[in-house]
């Protein structure tokens, strides 16, 4: 069973590779990397049909860090319709595995379902994940306690 879950991280993260240097073509940025300034070439519905996927893994990692790359794929197309990702997110926030799947699954919700949280610019430049739901957070608490005003 562990080795299963092994092969299917390795595979998500080639694929995540290959795409990624697909996309980056002959630019002189690191393919390896993940930019989503390199993703502008990749078909968008490709794109959330994979993330999709991911978040429906039975691997706590791969659901966790799609979350993250799903919240930059709305910073980054905020008019893009990703139909499946936002019903994908709901459905975790409400019946993920653990409480970490089930609190950025509602970050991501928010981000998703709030035309507020497209100001959240500071974000698509994060470095880390982590980084990346702690300014989400951060931004929401501040919009529901009314700080924004």
């Amino acid at each position: 069973m562990k080795l299963q879950r092994y092969v299917l991280a390795g595979m998500l993260l080639a694929g995540a590779f290959v795409g990624q240097a697909l996309a980056a073509g002959d630019r002189t940025e690191n393919a390896g990397a993940s930019y989503f300034t390199s993703h502008t070439a990749i078909n968008q519905t490709v794109l959330e049909d994979n993330y999709a996927r991911c978040l429906s893994s039975n691997t706590d990692g791969v659901v966790e860090s799609a979350l993250a790359y799903v919240i930059q794929m709305k910073l980054e197309w905020p008019d893009q319709n990703f139909s499946k990702i936002e019903k994908a997110a709901r459905k975790l926030s409400v019946s993920g595995r653990t409480l970490a799947i089930r609190y950025k699954a509602s970050l991501a919700s928010i981000v998703y379902d709030d035309m507020l949280m497209q100001q959240l610019t500071d974000c698509v430049n994060c470095d880390t994940p982590d980084e990346l739901f702690a300014k989400v957070s951060a931004r929401v608490q501040q919009a529901a306690l009314g700080e924004d005003r």
